[in-house]
């Protein structure tokens, strides 16, 4: 564990080594005056990010002031965990997704009215751009890291998982309110308040979005599947007199159910909360990368990224998926050695299919 105090805070870090950059960034949200009288837990997973390090959490009083830009461009963002039950291949998998499932930058071609309901239902609005753009974005997969996947547990029973976030929705929201904090970044009074009413309708926004696809592909299979778990990582949880802000970071709360996808090849981590407050009821998101975007296409090879992926399904090894290789990845192995005081690990889901945007 590694302390790193600043002026006004000091945050305590669950691993043994950080890179510089990440020291910098919670070394200045330590020296923030707004923040003096939160608890900053940064999670083993932690790297540099933008508005904040990956992998942060603070629990502060319900009044503190809040920076749009810790929760971040892609408000909501999580996975969720769905069992099937049915015979399909992934020959079929793959060309239900590919011909049905929107991903990149892609939408539908068609509004949806419970998109429509999302939006209008924004404090923002009015300020809104491409509204169409958005209507037709529910239900689509987007870039980056998001994903589909298929896994196995120890009992070879198949899951589905489900990477993806509020899409240009929570991006919109986040520069709309990180423009009226003004340069010093953060919210207070009525506008605070209509922030958080937003992040929450964003939130909303993104869960529909994983159950919509979800659904699609279980229809289209003409499979049955149930939600086993729905894990978030870039929101405010407001609890009481406390909220606590979890960017790249998931609740563990006593005896709950949540996942922690390490990468394509090494699959997920199933495990339930322990609840433990010095981790501020929080648990890492994933394994966190030790080599950014640009730095795995420059440095790994696809040849490489082909052998790691030996005996997973996958139509989606390329040079414009380097970035998400299992390399560019911390090893499962640093993660699990730091997180046994905040959940216990119930099982890990082997991958057996997976579909990267």
């Amino acid at each position: 564990m590694i302390e790193i105090k600043g002026k006004y805070n000091t945050a305590e870090v669950f691993t043994d080594e950080i890179e510089k950059e990440t020291h910098k960034q919670i070394l200045e949200m330590c020296n923030l005056k707004e923040l003096e009288n939160s608890t900053i837990k940064i999670m083993p997973d932690c790297h540099a990010g933008k508005g904040c390090t990956i992998g942060t959490t603070i629990m502060m009083p319900a009044d503190t002031p809040i920076n749009p830009f810790f929760v971040g461009v892609d408000i909501g963002c999580g996975v969720e965990l769905m069992k099937l039950q049915g015979d399909f291949t992934f020959e079929q998998l793959d060309d239900v997704i590919r011909k049905n499932i929107h991903y990149g930058f892609s939408v539908y071609n068609q509004p949806c009215y419970q998109a429509e309901e999302f939006v209008k239902k924004l404090n923002c609005f009015e300020q809104l751009k491409n509204k169409e753009h958005l209507y037709k974005s529910l239900g689509t997969l987007g870039g980056g890291n998001h994903f589909i996947e298929v896994a196995e547990n120890q009992e070879e029973e198949r899951f589905l998982l489900i990477h993806s976030g509020s899409r240009n929705l929570g991006n919109q929201v986040a520069l709309i309110y990180g423009a009226a904090a003004g340069p010093e970044g953060f919210l207070t009074g009525e506008l605070r308040d209509k922030y958080l009413q937003d992040m929450k309708t964003c939130q909303a926004f993104a869960e529909a979005n994983r159950t919509a696809i979800g659904m699609e592909i279980i229809v289209r299979l003409g499979i049955q599947g149930s939600t086993e778990c729905t894990t978030v990582h870039n929101y405010i949880e407001m609890n009481w007199d406390m909220i606590t802000l979890r960017k790249g970071a998931v609740s563990a709360w006593p005896d709950e159910k949540l996942v922690i996808p390490m990468n394509m090849r090494d699959g997920t981590i199933l495990a339930k909360g322990k609840g433990n407050q010095n981790w501020n009821f929080s648990a890492p998101h994933g394994a966190g990368r030790i080599l950014s975007r640009s730095q795995a296409k420059k440095r790994l090879e696809v040849s490489e990224f082909k052998k790691e992926m030996t005996g997973i399904f996958t139509t989606c090894i390329s040079k414009d998926t380097l970035d998400e290789a299992p390399m560019a990845y911390k090893p499962m192995a640093q993660i699990i050695e730091h997180i046994g005081d905040t959940i216990e690990i119930l099982d890990i889901l082997k991958p057996v299919y997976n579909f990267k945007a």
